[in-house]
C-alpha cells in the first residue's frame, strides 16, 4: 500500500508544507484497554530523515509516532501526554485535536500543539491518503 502524506503547520506565523508518498504497512489495531476502541494504523519511513513513524487514527484520539516525538491528542482537550526528546532530556508538550475526518482512502486531523508553559507552538493540518493507483516516487520511475 502506498501513502501520501501532506502536513500543513503554522510556526511563528511562518507556513510550512510538506508532502511525501511512500510504501507503507496499514493495519487495524484494537486498543489494549478498550476493545471497542479501535485505530487505522500506518507505518512508514519519513523520506527526509529516515524515521519510522506510525500513526494511530481514531475518531476521537490520534497517537503520532515519529523519532523522537510521541503526540497522544484527545478530540475537544489540552491533553498532557506528549512529549520530545532532545539530547537524552524528556520535553512535555500539551496537544489539542481539534477535528478529525476519518473516510475509506482520506484521513484528516487538524490540532494545535502548546509548550508544557501553554505557548502555542504551531497549529497543523494533516491528511493521509492511502490509493493502491498512487505510486511511489521509485515505482513511478520505473
Amino acid at each position: 500500500m502506498k501513502l501520501k502524506f501532506k502536513s500543513k503547520s503554522l510556526q511563528l506565523d511562518e507556513p510550512k508544507v510538506i508532502e511525501f508518498v511512500v510504501p507503507c504497512e496499514y493495519e487495524i489495531f484494537v486498543d489494549d484497554e478498550d476493545d471497542n476502541k479501535e485505530y487505522h494504523t500506518y507505518h512508514f519511513k519519513e523520506p527526509t530523515n529516515g524515521e519510522m513513524n506510525r500513526i494511530e487514527i481514531h475518531p476521537e484520539q490520534i497517537n503520532i509516532f515519529a523519532g523522537p516525538t510521541t503526540l497522544s491528542m484527545k478530540l475537544g482537550q489540552k491533553y498532557n501526554n506528549s512529549y520530545i526528546k532532545v539530547d537524552g532530556n524528556k520535553f512535555l508538550l500539551i496537544s489539542e485535536l481539534l477535528k478529525t475526518q476519518i473516510e475509506e482512502h482520506n484521513k484528516t486531523f487538524e490540532y494545535n500543539l502548546f509548550s508544557a508553559n501553554h505557548d502555542l507552538i504551531g497549529k497543523f493540518e494533516v491528511s493521509i491518503i492511502t490509493d493502491p493507483e498512487v505510486d511511489t516516487p521509485e515505482e513511478a520511475q520505473a
